[in-house]
């Protein structure tokens, strides 16, 4: 098994949060400002939105990679990019999220790392979150609560990812 770096819960959590902040307060500012600004900050604000998918998937991406001892349901490669296909991956976020905290749960009971297994529960409720975002997201208030819970859904997975996989990585060399 190769070496895997330290996951850094601040960046990871900075890079999503703050993507998704600045990917809404950039097109506001735009408003109060003048709508002349309106589609740069637009542009900018999808920017930033697409600054925080990616982070988004890169840590899923080291997750998987943690894990990565002939036992994993799928490969860090596979995990992400099936999650580019479309329609296909309303399915597949369940298997990279969810299936992930299973993965590594399994992971962590098959070294004895001294751990805290990851919440199942937590990791189904994202992807569950993401999917009732895109069916809502153009509701004006169902939309914005369905958003609010991806985005507490995703720091908490982030948070608690972080610090298993730092405890858990490179165990099975």
């Amino acid at each position: 098994m190769e070496y895997v770096r330290r996951m850094s819960k601040g960046f990871f959590i900075a890079a999503y949060l703050g993507g998704l902040a600045l990917s809404v307060l950039v097109p506001a500012l735009a408003i109060t400002v003048g709508f002349e600004w309106l589609f740069l900050a637009l542009i900018l604000g999808l920017f930033f939105r697409l600054f925080s998918f990616f982070a988004m998937i890169i840590f899923i991406y080291d997750m998987w990679r943690v894990i990565q001892d002939g036992h994993a349901r799928t490969t860090p490669g596979m995990a992400v990019g099936l999650l580019f296909v479309p329609v296909f991956n309303l399915y597949w976020v369940f298997q990279a999220v969810w299936g992930l905290a299973k993965d590594f749960n399994a992971y962590l009971a098959r070294y004895h790392v001294n751990a805290k297994p990851l919440s199942e529960k937590l990791f189904l409720a994202y992807p569950a979150s993401v999917i009732l975002s895109l069916y809502y997201g153009p509701h004006p208030i169902l939309g914005v609560l369905a958003g609010l819970t991806v985005l507490v859904h995703g720091t908490i997975i982030i948070y608690k990812g972080c610090d298993a996989a730092n405890v858990a990585r490179n165990i099975a060399t």
